[in-house]
């Protein structure tokens, strides 16, 4: 967690899919935007 984000990290799309179908069936009262950066990772 960072602040008011939460930042998964997969090399696997599939399994980023799955994190943010499972994220988006709960209910956290805010609202939850998801964003790829997968050209902006660091080494």
């Amino acid at each position: 967690m960072q602040a008011d984000q939460v930042r998964v990290c997969s090399p696997s799309k599939d399994e980023l899919s799955e994190a943010i179908r499972m994220l988006r069936e709960q209910d956290f009262g805010v609202v939850l935007r998801f964003r790829n950066q997968a050209g902006n990772h660091r080494h």
